[in-house]
């Protein structure tokens, strides 16, 4: 993402933001292996970049979770 705000410098403050402020906590729940906390950062993200393409006439770039996992991904836990 940070490659984005070098090769498109009209959106590098966006970028940036969006990685400090919502990316990162993203990233520090996998590391921490809280669910809920990666639940809620993941929704708050996702409303996030919906809101930065919105607000730069990209409305139709819309993130989203698909309805059902793709039916060749195996997604139970391994012990």
């Amino acid at each position: 993402m940070l490659r984005g705000a070098f090769t498109r410098p009209a959106y590098e403050q966006d970028l940036k933001s969006f990685v400090e402020d919502f990316l990162s906590k993203v990233g520090d729940a996998v590391q921490k292996r809280d669910f809920d906390v990666f639940e809620t950062a993941f929704s708050e993200m996702v409303a996030m970049a919906n809101e930065f393409h919105e607000g730069v006439d990209h409305g139709f770039i819309v993130w989203q979770l698909p309805d059902f996992p793709p039916p060749d991904l195996d997604l139970t836990p391994k012990s």
